[in-house]
């Protein structure tokens, strides 16, 4: 059936299980069709748990990647839409297979960097209708349903900074305003790219995808790239994503302390996805020395804007 809707008359020829998957599975299938015409194609079918909170995930993504379409972006083309699950039995959606691979050792780190950032400037300036509008989950609601309780998760409780970076975020999100809002990734770091003899070719993964400020993407890959590299080379990419947008960025620090927060929880975790695409090299221990230095750097610079 799923040879039928997107090739007719083809076969599978072959099924590759693609890096991922917590949330969804992902195969890159090689479709083999009249006149032995070979394509290739990826099938996002997506998990028990994302379905549960966004159940309408695979329309949202759908549609994100549709908007993207349209304004050439390096992301893949939607393809084929199963939002009930008819045929595998979970919402699913397939997309066109983008070339290259994730590059997290760059010859040249800073042109890597600065590509990394005119492709997010990209994504942010997206426009989007409002078929996609009313699909996208909200940031400020979800941040509101975050900070609601009163106390941080056990998981933050007994991690150096954690209560502190969780009491700074409560302090400071009401002050929060965001003066632009646009199209966010969600996941937006280094090893949601692809690359092709240098160049980056693809942005994957966008089941994340929400609407609300773009900050939130900009703290993500800097604190990644913070871990990867080091300081200076998140400085460089927020400088070259200033430099190919028209817009600021404001309240930074709060999100590199939301950020912080998710990775103070398990960075070995992080670590492992590193290791994943080569970066053996990256310790655990360094890792989250370079993570308690970037947390404390948020905590001083919010307690400077807005005090406390």
């Amino acid at each position: 059936m799923l040879c039928a809707a997107i090739q007719p008359g083809s076969r599978v020829a072959s099924v590759q299980r693609l890096r991922g998957g917590i949330a969804s599975g992902m195969h890159a299938v090689r479709l083999v069709g009249p006149g032995d015409l070979h394509r290739w194609v990826v099938v996002r079918r997506y998990g028990k748990w994302r379905v549960e909170h966004h159940p309408r995930v695979a329309e949202q993504e759908w549609a994100t990647l549709t908007a993207l379409a349209r304004v050439g972006a390096p992301t893949p083309l939607p393809i084929w839409l199963d939002p009930s699950g008819r045929v595998f039995g979970c919402p699913t959606i397939v997309t066109s297979r983008v070339p290259g691979r994730g590059l997290l050792a760059p010859r040249d780190l800073q042109g890597w960097g600065r590509q990394l950032a005119e492709a997010l400037v990209q994504v942010h300036t997206t426009p989007l209708d409002d078929d996609v509008l009313r699909l996208l989950p909200d940031q400020r609601q979800e941040i509101d349903r975050l900070l609601a309780p009163e106390t941080p998760p056990s998981a933050l409780t007994g991690k150096p900074y954690g209560p502190e970076v969780w009491a700074a975020m409560r302090h400071s999100w009401p002050q929060i305003v965001s003066s632009r809002r646009g199209l966010v990734h969600g996941d937006f770091w280094p090893g949601n790219t692809l690359w092709l003899r240098g160049r980056l070719s693809g942005l994957v993964d966008w089941e994340q995808a929400r609407y609300g400020d773009p900050a939130q993407d900009v703290a993500c890959c800097r604190l990644d790239l913070t871990l990867l590299f080091g300081p200076e080379t998140a400085d460089q990419f927020l400088h070259a994503y200033l430099a190919a947008t028209e817009d600021p960025v404001h309240h930074l620090f709060f999100w590199e302390l939301s950020i912080a927060a998710s990775a103070l929880e398990d960075v070995e975790h992080w670590v492992d996805g590193y290791h994943d695409l080569g970066r053996t090299d990256v310790a655990p221990d360094v890792a989250r020395d370079r993570l308690e230095r970037f947390a404390e750097t948020a905590l001083r610079i919010g307690a400077a804007v807005l005090g406390g």
